[in-house]
């Protein structure tokens, strides 16, 4: 329960103060140790997660992979996610399993096929 209450306040405040953890910890009831232990594995999953992919694991940077290509994979990608940073590394992942296609121009004829259907 706490993973998620932390959660969810941290959904519901972004960019707290630690003071702001504290008061609402002590509010809530839990151990400040606690959360803010619970805090760091959070964080160190979300980083593991942008610095992790198909990206890097095929060692494919931003510089590797057409600028607009990126730039429509990280409009697309907002359909999973409000985040910036998580959009652009699943635009990323996308791009580097399949460098050599326009993999978002593909994405748009295929979805355009559908629509009309």
């Amino acid at each position: 329960m706490l993973r998620e209450d932390i959660i969810f306040f941290l959904k519901m405040n972004p960019e707290p103060l630690d003071v702001d953890v504290h008061a609402w910890a002590d509010k809530e009831g839990y151990d400040i140790h606690k959360v803010e232990a619970e805090i760091y594995k959070l964080a160190t999953k979300f980083v593991n997660f942008l610095t992790g992919g198909r990206a890097n694991e095929l060692a494919v940077s931003e510089e590797d992979v057409d600028p607009e290509q990126l730039k429509k994979g990280i409009k697309v990608e907002y359909e999973h996610t409000p985040d910036k940073d998580v959009a652009r590394r699943i635009a990323l992942d996308h791009l580097a399993e399949s460098k050599d296609v326009p993999y978002y121009d593909l994405l748009a004829d295929m979805e355009k096929k559908f629509e009309t259907k």
